[in-house]
C-alpha cells in the first residue's frame, strides 16, 4: 500500500479534530451569547436585588447559589439572616412569576441554597 492513502487518512482525522474543536467553541459561544442577551435583555425589568439574584444565579456554576453567595453577592451583607434571604427568594419568585417572559423558576435545595431551573 502506497503512503499517499495513508497520508489522507491521517489528514482527515486532523480535520475531523479541528471539527470537533469548532463544535465546542462554536457551542461555548453561543451558551455565553444567550446568558448575556438574557442578563442584558430580561433583568432590566425587575427590581435591583431580583436583577443581581438572577444574574448571580447565571453566572454560578450548575445556577446554584448557596445561602453564603447570596448573603455576598446579592446583600452584600454577611450577617444577613436565612429570614432575608427567604423573603429575598420570595420577592424574586414573585417578580418572575409576574413577567410573562421569564420561564424559569427558583427551586429550594435544601441545607444548602437555591437553584435557577429553567
Amino acid at each position: 500500500m502506497s503512503s499517499r492513502p495513508l497520508e489522507i487518512l491521517n489528514r482527515l482525522e486532523t480535520i475531523d479534530l479541528e471539527a470537533a474543536t469548532l463544535r465546542k467553541e462554536l457551542r461555548k459561544a453561543l451558551e455565553t451569547e444567550k446568558k448575556e442577551s438574557v442578563q442584558k435583555a430580561d433583568l432590566s425589568m425587575f427590581k435591583d436585588t431580583t436583577s443581581r439574584l438572577l444574574a448571580e444565579f447565571l453566572d454560578a456554576p450548575n445556577n446554584m447559589l448557596s445561602f453564603d453567595d447570596i448573603r455576598l453577592y446579592v446583600i452584600f451583607d454577611e450577617d444577613a439572616s436565612e429570614s432575608a434571604i427567604r423573603s429575598l427568594i420570595k420577592r424574586a419568585r414573585k417578580e418572575m412569576k409576574d413577567c410573562p417572559c421569564c420561564h424559569c423558576e427558583i427551586k429550594t435545595i435544601p441545607k444548602k441554597g437555591y437553584k435557577l431551573a429553567r
